[in-house]
């Protein structure tokens, strides 16, 4: 039967409509019934995904085979992708980059769904043993519950978890090596500034607030590098400094020497040109390249609050929502008028079912920018907020 209650059920076109209605078993009830492109809808019910087609299409597969939904909205087209255990099934489903906020919504919705399916697959008829639940990670300074992975407290900022110093994720307790990369647990991802004293950036090379180096760097590309690296991995350059090999810890200032806001080889020109070079590599797909750059335009003019939002997307397409957050932080910080920082937060924020952050953040934009495409993004987004 059709539900007719949840928001994300919409009316579909005659033919899409009457091939859902024939599809549909009397034991299921229809959860999601979106259009996308013209003739193409998606629907899922408490057991099935189903891809639609006009006229005769259909492509399906079981709830309980599918992990990791993901909405990706770029300005060409989205796309939502999800992982399925069987050989051949769909993997993705395109739609028109308007509508985006509905799909996160409908990734969003999918995720909760696949969960509630597994959960009722995976119940054990007899009432063996069951193994205690492993606590959820809460703050120790707010108590918010916090999604597992995340370093930072979506609530308050504050440091919940130790990051891995190569990707930012979660470091287990205990753990020799990272699980999400493989960097060894003896990497330090936060260190503190030996000039101005402030928490550098995990993954730069150079302080944001006064330009110190913090960490090893290539002396070519500048890209940080772990300790007891002869070479870069990414040009081949040797590590900055003379002494670069045998210190891999925070370069001091010189005694009663002013400290730069940015470092000798960097500059405001430096940060544009990585950054259009980022750009390039990000409109070409190639987005561990984009971040890298991005990367770099911010390390070079760390007081440019759309360098750190690039920055933030480029992580947040690769799916290290930490960093991509922690990004999006920085490019306030850099600018407090930076818009689109805030209108991309709260779509991260909206992705982690954090409807409060969320509507926080874009309430800002709009206080910002109050007649820009970006106010008129986050009222869109506002009006679909309650359906999260």
């Amino acid at each position: 039967m059709i539900s007719e209650g949840p928001s994300l059920v919409e009316a579909l076109s005659g033919a899409l409509h009457d091939l859902l209605h024939s599809l549909l078993r009397p034991d299921e009830e229809l959860r999601i019934a979106v259009r996308s492109h013209s003739g193409e809808a998606l629907a899922a019910t408490t057991t099935r995904l189903l891809l639609l087609r006009e006229p005769h299409g259909v492509q399906e597969a079981g709830l309980d085979t599918l992990s990791d939904v993901r909405a990706t909205t770029r300005a060409s087209g989205g796309s939502l992708t999800w992982s399925s255990s069987l050989p051949g099934a769909p993997t993705s489903f395109a739609y028109p980059s308007f509508d985006g906020v509905k799909f996160t919504q409908v990734a969003v919705r999918l995720r909760r769904m696949i969960a509630d399916r597994n959960s009722q697959v995976s119940t054990p008829s007899a009432p063996h043993s069951v193994p205690s639940a492993t606590p959820e990670p809460k703050c120790s300074a707010c108590g918010a519950v916090s999604v597992p992975g995340d370093c930072w407290c979506g609530e308050c900022g504050d440091r919940i978890a130790e990051p891995c110093g190569e990707c930012g994720r979660a470091f287990r307790s205990g753990a020799r090596f990272c699980a999400g990369c493989g960097c060894p647990g003896d990497e330090a991802a936060l260190v503190s500034c030996s000039g101005c004293g402030a928490e550098a950036v995990p993954g730069l090379a150079y302080c944001s607030r006064c330009g110190e180096q913090v960490r090893l760097a290539c002396g070519d590309c500048d890209r940080p590098l772990r300790s007891g690296w002869s070479f870069c991995p990414a040009c081949g350059g040797t590590p900055a400094g003379e002494d670069a090999e045998e210190d891999a810890g925070p370069v001091p200032a010189a005694p009663d020497q002013p400290r730069p806001f940015d470092p000798p080889h960097s500059s405001a020109a430096d940060g544009a040109r990585l950054n259009d070079a980022g750009v390039r590599a990000f409109e070409a797909g190639n987005l561990p390249e984009a971040a890298r750059l991005f990367e770099r335009a911010a390390g070079a003019d760390p007081g440019n609050g759309a360098f750190w939002t690039n920055l933030g997307v480029a992580r947040a397409e690769l799916g290290d929502e930490g960093l991509a957050l922690a990004a999006y932080r920085q490019a306030v910080v850099a600018n407090p008028n930076q818009a689109d920082a805030y209108l991309h937060m709260g779509t991260l924020f909206m992705e982690r079912e954090q409807s409060t952050e969320a509507r926080e953040a874009w309430e800002k934009v709009i206080k910002i920018a109050p007649d820009s495409e970006e106010a008129a993004e986050a009222r869109e987004n506002l009006r679909h907020l309650h359906e999260i």
